[in-house]
């Protein structure tokens, strides 16, 4: 009866994923697990081979092709944008499970860190506007760079760029007017960068990638010299 209950209100009620956390249910199978996600669905999880994401990811043919023109020196994500990041992503989201977040950059350091070729002087999230914070309550980016921070030992500049304006969501919006929404969205400390080389900016899923070119071109504004990464969870495709 348990499961059945569990399987009638998934995805429908914020009391339902407060009661597979506290019973230690797995997240994808809502069977018994002392972990979020339980062993046979980990090993079920088939990122994607490393040559997929360590080889000229833009220019393959699985990515959208409107992320050609990302204005960063190098990405690393750690899957496409599909099952089960679909599904966990939101849930961190607009679910309030920001554990996932620890969760799933345990799982990006794991099967991508060993790609990094040269390690970035620091990580800087993306920002989430303060009105959003506060209604969120935290920013997912933010929790899976200090996750990342501290499995690396990179620090975590976490107040190095700042969201300015309060935009509508991406993805409530049409591409057209994506990188409208974001014009001037972004500022960032240019004192926080002094004596940095190379940094790696972290967010959960890259879609269209205006998000990420905003913050790349307010970066360069102040610090053209920076060689930039993208570290990702979710990489959009086809």
């Amino acid at each position: 009866m348990f499961f059945s209950f569990i399987q009638t209100c998934k995805n429908t009620s914020e009391q339902c994923y407060a009661v597979m956390r506290e019973f230690n249910i797995c997240l994808l199978c809502d069977m018994p697990s002392t972990a979020v996600i339980c062993a046979v669905c980990q090993q079920d999880m088939l990122w994607h081979s490393d040559e997929q994401v360590q080889s000229e990811i833009l220019e393959q043919l699985w990515v959208h092709p409107r992320l050609s023109h990302l204005k960063c020196d190098t990405l690393i994500c750690l899957d496409k944008y599909r099952y089960p990041l679909t599904y966990l992503i939101p849930l961190i989201k607009f679910h309030d499970r920001a554990d996932l977040s620890t969760w799933l950059a345990d799982r990006w350091y794991e099967q991508r860190f060993a790609l990094v070729n040269t390690l970035p002087d620091a990580l800087i999230s993306v920002p989430l506007h303060p009105k959003r914070l506060r209604h969120r309550g935290f920013n997912q980016a933010a929790l899976i760079a200090d996750r990342l921070s501290t499995l690396s030992s990179i620090p975590h500049l976490a107040h190095a760029a700042k969201r300015r304006k309060a935009t509508k969501r991406q993805s409530e919006l049409q591409q057209a007017h994506r990188e409208a929404n974001l014009t001037n969205a972004f500022t960032v400390d240019h004192h926080a960068l002094i004596g940095l080389k190379h940094i790696a900016l972290v967010d959960d899923v890259v879609t269209t990638g205006a998000t990420m070119n905003a913050l790349c071109q307010a970066i360069q504004k102040v610090a053209p010299h920076l060689y930039i990464d993208v570290w990702c969870l979710g990489l959009a495709e086809l």
